[in-house]
């Protein structure tokens, strides 16, 4: 089912134009997502970037355990009015984790996104989410992600990119897991 989901989100997000496909990874994780540009399909304020997506990751701890992450997700970024190479969002996912255990996790947290491009070339990107008690359903508790990444265009829409994301789930009966803290490099492409 896996690799159904990730297929099609890949393959719907290279239909379209504006959107992206990433791949990163680390000796531990690796990581495939794509987002889909929704401006085209509907009828849309254009000063806005609506956009849908996908993620995946697999990860493996120092136990050697595999964990598993996917996630659906739905955002918008907007040009600040008065620095036009700075973009703010706002987004919510759904967010479903399997550490290997049998307690169930299943969240939606709420997220924030910022884009700073500084040159043509080279800009930063984060995002923050967060899914308190009162989003996390199953045996979830909390979620908490964080990423940063520097992204270089090396080709026309063909980006390099270097990041570390924190990863971090409290289950009902267990405390803080984890699931994912690292630092990772990779390939996103523009279409």
């Amino acid at each position: 089912m896996k690799k159904i989901l990730a297929g099609i989100v890949l393959a719907t997000s290279l239909l379209l134009g504006q959107s992206e496909a990433r791949l990163n990874i680390n000796d531990k994780t690796l990581e495939i997502a794509a987002d889909a540009y929704m401006n085209y399909f509907y009828d849309l304020d254009n000063r806005s970037r609506y956009y849908f997506g996908a993620n995946f990751i697999k990860s493996e701890n120092e136990d050697n355990e595999k964990t598993s992450l996917i996630g659906i997700n739905f955002k918008v970024l907007s040009e600040v009015s008065s620095h036009k190479q700075l973009l703010l969002g706002i987004g919510i996912k759904t967010v479903l984790i399997d550490n290997g255990i049998d307690e169930d996790f299943l969240t939606i947290p709420l997220g924030l996104h910022l884009v700073y491009n500084i040159t043509k070339h080279f800009s930063v990107d984060t995002s923050l989410y967060y899914g308190p008690k009162v989003l996390s359903f199953s045996d979830a508790k909390r979620y908490v992600a964080y990423d940063l990444n520097l992204n270089y265009e090396v080709v026309n829409n063909g980006f390099v990119y270097f990041g570390g994301r924190n990863l971090a789930t409290q289950y009902k009966k267990i405390e803080n897991i984890k699931f994912d803290k690292s630092l990772y490099a990779g390939f996103k492409f523009k279409f």
